[in-house]
């Protein structure tokens, strides 16, 4: 098993294991995926911190283009959108289908997410 694994079961302890034993942060599987990514994906909130205090990039895309960004929008996960955008994610980065994570906030209807993410454009 490895930190992608870890984070994908949501098994904190096993990720911050493998952080200590020097486990590269941005790992990627066949997909494409982070650790970071799977954790945005799946709402675990205490990962995406722990992987975030240990630098993980945040702009890595899989390979279809989602972001750690794209999917916490798209399932409206604000706590972790805030946390992603606070942490320099790129809100222009599109999927392969030209979809930003304000567009998939938008299209599923996440108005706090939606907000957060338009403030993070205007500068704000």
């Amino acid at each position: 098993m490895n930190i992608i694994n870890y984070a994908r079961e949501n098994n904190f302890e096993k990720v911050k294991e493998c952080l200590e034993k020097g486990a590269d942060v941005n790992l990627q599987d066949q997909k494409g995926k982070t650790a970071l990514v799977l954790a945005s994906w799946n709402g675990y909130v205490d990962i995406v911190e722990l992987l975030l205090e240990n630098d993980a990039d945040v702009n890595i895309q899989d390979k279809d283009g989602n972001t750690a960004l794209i999917w916490a929008s798209l399932h409206g996960y604000y706590k972790i959108v805030r946390l992603l955008l606070e942490n320099n994610a790129d809100i222009n980065l599109q999927d392969s289908n030209g979809d930003t994570a304000l567009t998939w906030a938008r299209l599923k209807g996440y108005e706090e997410v939606v907000k957060l993410l338009e403030n993070k454009y205007k500068g704000e």
